[in-house]
């Protein structure tokens, strides 16, 4: 078989974006500062446009995220209303924050091997999302300190991965009478050392819009797993084996910063250039279509609102990963 990882460097990107721009924990778009995103917004800052106004570079004009208050920020603004983001398009507790999972020693396993790569994944993450967008990790989780309850299993107290704008799992997949992600010491059985759809359904309802688990086959039963999405806007990952490799996580996050992708243009893209094997099938769920077209990782473009109330309606799709 040939096997290929293409991780993207930045200066492949260079055409599509200056310069990666830290994110301003503002409210994006509520320029008159009612906690609301409406015409009156655009009007009033068209008008200090049209004055000429001086504005600060953190003040909520500055929808787009480049330091900078401009006709593009209008232009932004008026298609963010344009789609429907008619409330508050800021993240919901105004602080960006990604978490991470990555179980690579499965020694605790009788029936799994040690993975690699992982750590590689973790460091590629880190250099993108947080020393390059200034994003905040929320928590990251190795091994055998890796549980159930850091995929967000509770509807209180402890939130793990809904406790966080962005979510990444690394790790050994496996499908038992129903597809789960396996734990440091997974045994074959019902609900032993995993965590499974039944987990999670209906629980991503905090602050979590985007999830990737980068494991086996796990979206195989995308039927079930798309009910954890309760007002999370996407989980992402494969419905057949894959290669663990950080050209997943790295790729996907050089088109969603550097590029200013939506969220699924750059995992169809990062997987697709990443692997050059059409034995491997990625999977998107997303809550609904418009989120699945317009949703950019926070200040990297449009964001739409949360689905409230919750329909039970899903968009999904899937891909074969060669370029």
């Amino acid at each position: 078989m040939n096997k290929r990882y293409i991780i993207i460097p930045i200066a492949m990107l260079v055409m599509l974006a200056a310069s990666a721009s830290p994110v301003m924990a503002v409210s994006c778009g509520d320029v008159n500062c009612d906690d609301m995103v409406a015409v009156g917004d655009l009007g009033l800052l068209d008008l200090k446009l049209s004055l000429g106004a001086t504005l600060d570079s953190e003040w909520a004009g500055d929808v787009n995220c480049d330091d900078m208050v401009t006709v593009g920020d209008l232009g932004l603004l008026d298609l963010k209303l344009s789609l429907g983001a008619t409330l508050n398009c800021c993240d919901d507790d105004n602080v960006l924050e990604y978490s991470v999972t990555i179980i690579e020693d499965y020694s605790d396993s009788l029936f799994l091997g040690d993975l690699t790569r992982g750590q590689e994944s973790y460091d590629a993450l880190v250099e993108y999302i947080r020393d390059n967008a200034h994003w905040t990790e929320r928590f990251h989780e190795v091994d055998d300190s890796v549980d159930e309850p850091d995929f967000g299993t509770s509807n209180s107290g402890y939130q793990g991965l809904d406790g966080a704008d962005f979510h990444y799992h690394f790790g050994h997949g496996y499908d038992d009478w129903g597809t789960e992600i396996c734990l440091h010491d997974w045994a074959p059985g019902p609900n032993i050392a995993d965590v499974r759809a039944q987990d999670v359904e209906y629980k991503w309802d905090e602050d979590n819009e985007w999830t990737i688990i980068h494991s086996c086959v796990v979206l195989d039963d995308w039927e079930d797993w798309k009910h954890a999405l309760k007002y999370s806007h996407a989980v992402m990952g494969f419905e057949t084996d894959v290669y663990m490799h950080e050209a997943v996580i790295n790729n996907f996050l050089v088109y969603a910063i550097y590029g200013d992708y939506t969220v699924y243009d750059a995992y169809y893209w990062g997987t697709k250039i990443g692997f050059n094997d059409p034995n491997i099938i990625a999977v998107a769920i997303f809550d609904n279509e418009e989120q699945k077209n317009n949703d950019h990782l926070w200040g990297h473009g449009v964001v739409m609102p949360d689905e409230y109330p919750d329909d039970g309606d899903y968009w999904y799709y899937s891909w074969t990963c060669e370029d």
